[in-house]
This record gives C-alpha cells, sequence and structure tokens, in this order.
C-alpha cells in the first residue's frame, strides 16, 4: 500500500495508491509520517516548504470507448499500455528473485518458459497498440504530431522494460549467489539473446523514426535521450493530475477566531473598570492609584487577547487540520465539453477527495542508548505529518477506467545537512600483515529512524519501520530499520 524510496540526494520519498469507493460511496484513509532528529543536528526550518505532496490519478487500466480519437484519450491510452509495460516488469523481477532464491531447494527446469510468459502479455499488448495506432483516421496535425509522441514514449518504456529485465538476469540468475547459477546459465544465456534482439529491433525502430537513441560513449546523445524521457513523462502524466485547492485552516477561521478572543477580553476589562470606579472610590483609592490600575487591565486586556488567539487558533488546527485541500476531476478528463462551469459544478460534481493535513513538531527526552540506567537523557525533535483522505467513488471515473488515486510524498532533508560532520573521516587500521598502521577514508553518517504507516479504509495497517542513512554530501539511502 505504501513505497518508501529515495528519490535523489537531498530527498526522501513515500509513495501509496488510494483505490476508489464504489460510485456513491465513501472512505477515509491515513497516512503517517514520523522522523526522529537528534536535537543537536536539528536546523528549525519551515517544514512545509520542504514538504512536497502531488495527488494524481493512477494510470488507467480501460480504455474509454471512443478516447483514442481525442489528445487526452491518446495520452490516457498510452498511460494504460505503459502501465502495462511497467507491471510486467515487476512480474518478471519477482518470478527471477524467487527462482534464485534460496527458498528453491529444485531448481525451475521451466525458468526461460516463466520469465518469458511474464513479458508476453505486455509486449503483446504493446505492438498490438502499435498496430491499431496506424490504423487510426488522422484528421488533423494535433492527432498526428501526438500519435508520434505517443510511439516515442512507449518506445521509452519499451526499453526500460527490456533494460531491466536483463538487468534482472544478471543480477539473479547468473550471480555467484544463486544457489542455481548452473542450472540456469543456458536459460539465461538464451533470454538474454532473446532480450537483446527485441531491443536491438527496438533501436531500429527508434533510429527510422529519428526518435532520441542513446549512443555508447557519446555523452550528448545520452543526455538528450535522458532529457527527452523526462519531457515525455511529464506531458503525458500532465493529463492525470487533478485540480487542488487548498486553504490554511488558521487563515480562515482567524478573523473569527480573533472576534471572539477580542470579546472575551474587552468583557474581562469592561467589568474590572466598573468594579474600581465602584470599589475605588469608597475605598478612597486616589486618581493615581485608580489609573495605574486601569493601565494594568488594559495591558492585561491585550495579552489576552495575543495568547487568547494563539492558543484558540492551536487548538482547533490540532484538532481539526493544518490545511485541508481538496481534489477534483478535471473537467476535460470525463470528457466534458468546455462550458461555464457554476459553483455547484467545481465542488460537487467534480469533487472526489478531501484532504487533511498536520504537522506537528516535538521535543521528546529519550533514554540513553548505550547505557539506559544512567539518568543522562538524550534530547531528540520528533517531526510528525499526518495526511488523511475522504475519498468518494466517481461512475465518470470508473467507465473512464481510472480506479485509484496515486499520492506522491517527498521530504527535503537540506536543511539538517549544514549541521552535519565532515562526510568522510580518516580512520586507522591495520595492513593485511598486520604490522603497519595505515589511514583509510571511512564515511561519516547518520542513522535517522523513520515510521511510515498506511492506514486503508477497511483498517488494514500497513507500517514501515525504516532509517534513513545520510551525510553531509546529502542522502545516502533508505534501509530497513531490521538491517
Amino acid at each position: 500500500m505504501v513505497r518508501v524510496v529515495q528519490h535523489d540526494a537531498s530527498r526522501i520519498e513515500w509513495v501509496t495508491e488510494v483505490a476508489l469507493p464504489a460510485p456513491g460511496a465513501s472512505g477515509e484513509i491515513a497516512i503517517d509520517f514520523e522522523l526522529e532528529i537528534p536535537a543537536h543536528i536539528y536546523t528549525p526550518h519551515d517544514h512545509w516548504e520542504h514538504l512536497e505532496v502531488r495527488s494524481r490519478l493512477a494510470s488507467p487500466q480501460l480504455t474509454a470507448p471512443g478516447r483514442p480519437t481525442t489528445i487526452d484519450g491518446l495520452r490516457q491510452d498510452a498511460l494504460r499500455v505503459a502501465h502495462q509495460l511497467k507491471m510486467a516488469g515487476e512480474r518478471f523481477r519477482r518470478r527471477a528473485l524467487l527462482a534464485s532464491s534460496l527458498l528453491m531447494v529444485a531448481p525451475a527446469h521451466d525458468v526461460y518458459d516463466l520469465l518469458d510468459g511474464e513479458l508476453a502479455p505486455a509486449l503483446e499488448a504493446f505492438y498490438g497498440h502499435r498496430l491499431a495506432a496506424r490504423a487510426l483516421p488522422s484528421e488533423t496535425t494535433e492527432l498526428v504530431t501526438e500519435r508520434r509522441l505517443v510511439d516515442e514514449f512507449l518506445s521509452n518504456k519499451l526499453l526500460d522494460l527490456l533494460s531491466d529485465a536483463e538487468h534482472a538476469v544478471d543480477a539473479l540468475l547468473l550471480d555467484e549467489r544463486c544457489p542455481h547459477r548452473d542450472a540456469y546459465e543456458l536459460a539465461s544465456r538464451r533470454l538474454r539473446r532473446t532480450l537483446c534482439d527485441r531491443l536491438e529491433r527496438e533501436l531500429s525502430h527508434r533510429v527510422i523514426h529519428g526518435y532520441a537513441t542513446p549512443i555508447e560513449d557519446e555523452q550528448p546523445s545520452l543526455e538528450h535521450y535522458l532529457d527527452r524521457a523526462s519531457v515525455l513523462k511529464k506531458h503525458f502524466q500532465e493529463v492525470l493530475f487533478l485540480e487542488v485547492d487548498s486553504y490554511w485552516v488558521d487563515r480562515r477561521l482567524r478573523n473569527w477566531v480573533g472576534a471572539l478572543v477580542a470579546t472575551v477580553a474587552a468583557l474581562w476589562a469592561f467589568l474590572w473598570q466598573i468594579y474600581l470606579t465602584r470599589e475605588g472610590s469608597s475605598a478612597g483609592f486616589g486618581l493615581l492609584t485608580i489609573g495605574t490600575l486601569g493601565a494594568l487591565v488594559y495591558a492585561a486586556k491585550d495579552r489576552m487577547k495575543a495568547v487568547g488567539n494563539e492558543w484558540l487558533a492551536g487548538r482547533l488546527t490540532r484538532a481539526y487540520a493544518d490545511r485541508v485541500t481538496r481534489l477534483r476531476v478535471p473537467s476535460r478528463l470525463l470528457g466534458v465539453a468546455p462550458r461555464r462551469r457554476t459553483m455547484k459544478d467545481s465542488t460537487a460534481t467534480r469533487a472526489i477527495s478531501t484532504v487533511r493535513e498536520r504537522f506537528m513538531r516535538l521535543h521528546e527526552v529519550r533514554a540513553d542508548p548505550l547505557n539506559p540506567t544512567t539518568q543522562r537523557p538524550v534530547r531528540t525533535v520528533l517531526l510528525r505529518y499526518r495526511f488523511v483522505e475522504d475519498v468518494l467513488g466517481s461512475l465518470p471515473l470508473q467507465t473512464a477506467g481510472f480506479r485509484s488515486i496515486k499520492h506522491i510524498f517527498r521530504y527535503d532533508f537540506t536543511p539538517l545537512l549544514s549541521r552535519l560532520d565532515d562526510a568522510v573521516k580518516r580512520v586507522p587500521v591495520l595492513d593485511e600483515n598486520g604490522r603497519c598502521v595505515r589511514f583509510v577514508q571511512a564515511p561519516r553518517c547518520y542513522r535517522l529512524p523513520l515510521v511510515v504507516r498506511h492506514r486503508s479504509s477497511d483498517g488494514v495497517v500497513d507500517e514501515h519501520r525504516l532509517v534513513v542513512v545520510l551525510h553531509k554530501m546529502g542522502v545516502e539511502r533508505v534501509e530497513d530499520a531490521a538491517l
């Protein structure tokens, strides 16, 4: 339900897909992110600025009738085929991992047929889509250009599939640690030849049609290929992104909370002024004394307004959320003709999700991990992010082939890097003979505990306890906490 990986040198990423309920139904999911940071390396920063949340529909599993004749229909159909290629690659790697596992007492005799069979349906869908696209009528120049982009985009995905499959064969079946390496060698060589033939045929297709093609030892062509692939990916996935409408709860309630607190403070000050006026005269207070007490009441009223406003706003956001986001489906995604939309159309007809987000920073004291019996605590900072989503079922989306919403979260660790020690330290070690001391460069890494928890609408919890390993140059990796 959730996948946590390192995104780049400074960010980690966790991705989850939320299944759309049946039309007319609803469901609630929750995602929790907890990061523990030692207090001595924590740098105060705006957590919201370093958190990135992107929500889009997952790639469609079906093709709506008549949609491939439109620009958005072509994109959706291409994403459907690309999703099949991606799933085939994951099944191929899982099958190869199982075949090379120590749990396999005896080698699989039909390993070639098993692995090639995982790719066959996706390849058949890919080549069938290419043939069908050539047979479709091209009424406009826009459709001709878009079909060419579709062919290039899917060709990139096929190259990724074939290269990942060949890497899985080399890294799993032909690896020295594989218990049945000798038994799999003939089938693995045959499978590599099959993959290379398919790769050679696809590269020839790209050269004939003038697509960006990677060439060995030519840096410009490799850079151009990767840049072109990134642009194509954004071009096609753009059709899946949802319309986002966010607001901050404290800003929305600021005027109401301020008016309520100001009323209470003014009433308090008014009653005290009446009391001082009546009781002060009867008690014989002088004008200076009454004025001083009145000034103190007035100053206390201002402090009541400031403290009360902050306290009440904090209580409301803790009870509800810091930020509320509403996700809506673009009209063009459902094939609705452009027209003048009313407020009801924008907020009710196309709304599929309401998200409540909360970010907390907690200062905690933990026992010393080296010697818990001592009375010297270790101070830590706990960053806790909570994402609660209410999802609505949509009949038009299901008719168009969409089954889930994909949420992508990324958090940037850049503010913490300035407090870290040097990335490399000199460490003394003995040489091979054990007689002479020499120095080696050892990495100075920090390990931050991380917990990502996903609770589905039916109550199933998927929890990942991980460790973020980072140094002064950035994030090194994300690994399981048990390692």
